[in-house]
């Protein structure tokens, strides 16, 4: 039987280009030669996640949604751990170095010594500040890579934002800045309506770049919430995916407003004030809402509206998977 070491350095690299990035890595360790090979080769990386504090660092690497790698390092009682994949039971292992930040400079050397092309990373910033070391780490290396797509969450993002001068420069990635919360102020309880899963959305333009902030929460079926946008109406999104309305015309004729057919999608258009309107979309992948000015709003537009939270009209990119699968489970 011919083994892995027999084979000729040539077939080694056909054979590679059809394997995953953890495989990669664990055929990377078996020997220098193997080594060379695997870091002669490109990776593509769909999704690349850091998230980063100061007691811990977790990278997660999604190529598709079955094949997730999950790495942490943890600083804990004066220890340092190294986990891979917790969440499928395997063990944590004690580094032998007592200095986390020379763990983390290992670690991402590693990861990164791999020719990578990232389509879209995302950096969580717990509580690191400007300029620290870690990001000074991950700067070098994701300014060596490029990724297409930067994403940028976390209470210390716009530390993470300055701590990064490639993001300066003519050849840059497109940036986003997107954090996301639930809201658990409000508890609707003893109540046989329907409670309804929605997501507040709110956007703008930034000096970091374009922004949003997206909070979870549950409200009493649809009038009741609609009647609360009414009470304040603030300039924002609301996404209901999954949630339709039967008879949507007969449930909302007692507010008024302007209700309108269209061949895939139904609208409904209510005056707030004098500047505002909540404009609702009724779609086969959910209901989405717009408050905000009606020249700004593209009242013919016959995309479900959802943007990433729609399984079904969403980019087929681990991005929208791994934001859908995170905003989705706040509730």
């Amino acid at each position: 039987m011919t083994s892995w070491s027999s084979l000729p350095a040539e077939m080694k690299s056909e054979v590679l280009k059809y394997t995953n990035f953890l495989t990669c890595n664990n055929v990377r360790l078996c020997s220098q030669a193997d080594k060379e090979a695997v870091e002669s080769m490109k990776a593509k990386v769909p999704f690349l996640k850091i998230g980063i504090s100061l007691e811990a660092v977790n990278l997660l690497i999604i190529q598709n949604p079955n094949e997730i790698l999950r790495i942490d390092l943890i600083a804990e009682e004066n220890k340092i751990y190294r986990s891979q994949n917790l969440d499928i039971g395997k063990d944590s292992t004690i580094m032998k170095s007592d200095s986390f930040l020379e763990e983390i400079s290992n670690f991402l050397n590693g990861i990164f010594q791999r020719k990578l092309e990232i389509e879209s990373c995302l950096i969580e910033n717990k509580d690191v500040p400007t300029h620290h070391e870690m990001l000074k780490f991950i700067e070098k290396k994701l300014s060596a890579t490029c990724p297409k797509r930067l994403v940028l969450s976390g209470k210390f993002f716009s530390n993470t934002h300055k701590s990064l001068p490639f993001l300066k420069k003519e050849k840059k990635p497109e940036v986003l800045i997107r954090n996301w919360k639930k809201n658990i102020s409000k508890r609707w309880e003893g109540y046989s309506l329907p409670i309804i899963k929605i997501y507040e959305v709110s956007k703008w333009k930034s000096k970091y770049g374009n922004q949003e902030d997206i909070i979870a929460w549950t409200a009493i079926e649809l009038v009741t919430y609609i009647a609360r946008i009414a009470s304040n109406p603030i300039y924002r999104t609301h996404w209901l995916p999954g949630y339709h309305v039967e008879n949507n015309e007969r449930s909302l004729r007692s507010y008024g407003g302007t209700f309108e057919q269209f061949p895939n999608y139904d609208t409904y258009k209510l005056r707030m004030d004098s500047k505002k309107i909540n404009f609702v979309k009724f779609t086969k992948c959910g209901i989405s809402m717009q408050v905000g000015s009606p020249q700004n709003i593209d009242m013919l537009d016959s995309t479900c509206s959802l943007e990433f939270m729609c399984p079904r009209c969403a980019n087929h990119s681990m991005e929208d998977w791994y934001f859908r699968e995170i905003i989705g489970n706040l509730h």
